[in-house]
């Protein structure tokens, strides 16, 4: 998605205005492009990888974004949805 623009085109000038400057003010905090910001919400498989070693722990996996672990609890049935440092969709499928 490098190098795609996205626009929001609102009749109203006033509102395109807020708009605009609501955009601009998510990128300047953020650092992120709205593109990257949509690229985020298509799921990625976590990267299992072992921690010592040979040795896994089935319940840690990290982001394919950032690199930071995210967290499967087989035992709870809960699985982490996004990656809290960067906001990236996880796949566990």
């Amino acid at each position: 998605m490098a190098g795609i623009v996205f626009e929001i085109k609102i009749e109203n000038e006033k509102m395109q205005e807020c708009v605009n400057e609501a955009l601009y003010e998510y990128k300047t905090k953020s650092g992120l492009t709205v593109a990257e910001c949509v690229e985020r919400q298509i799921p990625k498989k976590p990267i299992e990888k072992s921690i010592i070693g040979k040795l896994k722990i089935p319940d840690i996996a990290y982001c394919p974004i950032c690199d930071n672990p995210v967290i499967k609890d087989e035992s709870d049935n809960y699985e982490q949805a996004y990656c809290c440092y960067c906001g990236q969709a996880l796949d566990w499928a």
